[in-house]
């Protein structure tokens, strides 16, 4: 069991909130001590047996100086990953990285904050992890490969070394991307593909090989089960 010595609040009601209360408290040094949500969101006043504080006012409960935040946010609503992480830093909250004991980041791996690496991931040497991306379950990020901001990589995604991930991307289950790739802003991956080149930015790649089947500049990507 790790020691507490530090505390945590999640942003977020959702089932991503849960999870990272799950591997937060079972698999790291903070003690999660409340949630908080924007209360046009709150559906209820606890989680996990936890508070639920509406966001607004979060800071006069727990302020950043002795609390530090993750946003917890899935992936249905891309976009809306960036502004949650924006509405938790404009409060002034250092953002906590989670990484699993079984996963394996790379000594010298620069990575900034609010990123989680759950059990399996593997982080290769030289790379580049910017702030607010989700690297889940055997995700394999592959040497000299630069990760930017607010990116979501499903299970067993594989991206090849020197690759270039720019903001929000999304990558779908087990898929893809072979080496010295340009992932452009908001690309979408889908499950199982096999990326043979850049690609466009707001463009959805869908097959093996993967093929341009449309755009989601206007809308914004809208992933659904």
């Amino acid at each position: 069991m790790c020691m507490k010595n530090k505390k945590l609040l999640i942003y977020g009601n959702g089932e991503m909130a849960q999870l990272m209360y799950h591997y937060f408290t079972h698999d790291s040094d903070y003690e999660v001590v409340a949630f908080t949500a924007d209360e046009e969101y709150m559906t209820e006043t606890t989680l996990c047996g936890l508070d639920m504080i509406p966001f607004a006012s979060v800071e006069e409960r727990y302020p950043p100086g002795s609390t530090e935040m993750f946003v917890a946010i899935g992936y249905a609503r891309m976009r809306n990953r960036k502004v949650m992480y924006e509405k938790a830093k404009s409060k002034g909250y250092s953002l906590a990285n989670y990484i699993s004991s079984q996963a394996h980041l790379s000594p010298g791996v620069r990575i900034g904050e609010n990123n989680a690496f759950l059990s399996g991931v593997i982080v290769e040497p030289f790379c580049e992890i910017g702030n607010n991306n989700m690297f889940n379950s055997g995700v394999t990020v592959c040497h000299h490969t630069v990760v930017k901001d607010h990116s979501f990589l499903a299970a067993r995604v594989l991206i090849g070394g020197r690759c270039l991930i720019n903001d929000g991307c999304f990558f779908g289950f087990g898929c893809v991307v072979l080496q010295y790739k340009t992932m452009e802003q908001e690309s979408l991956v889908g499950a199982n593909a096999l990326l043979l080149s850049d690609t466009r930015a707001y463009g959805r790649y869908l097959g093996s090989p993967a093929r341009l089947v449309g755009s989601h500049q206007t809308s914004g990507m809208i992933i659904e089960n």
